[in-house]
């Protein structure tokens, strides 16, 4: 028997471990779809932690008095939000 190829993405063993094996297995749907969810999660991942570290980063300038919780919020927006008015006109 031939030496046997396994496939992290699928999490599978091929039997044979020859190039054209898994040149057929690496063009199949199955392991197209498993790669692309992979790389989707680790993507996601990646974008997640950045959006936590700003988050991290932006509440710690408020703690510090160097930004506030309406930073970036237009004057007219602000006015809107004190008066109570969460109407969207522009």
């Amino acid at each position: 028997m031939g030496a046997r190829y396994f496939c992290e993405y699928c999490g599978v063993f091929l039997r044979h471990g020859s190039s054209s094996v898994r040149k057929q297995h690496m063009a199949g749907n199955r392991h197209r779809m498993k790669v692309a969810d992979y790389y989707r999660k680790v993507l996601d991942e990646q974008l997640q932690g950045r959006v936590d570290r700003v988050v991290e980063e932006f509440e710690r300038d408020v703690a510090q008095g160097r930004a506030s919780r309406t930073h970036g919020v237009t004057v007219v927006q602000q006015l809107r939000l004190e008066s109570g008015d969460l109407s969207t006109g522009n």
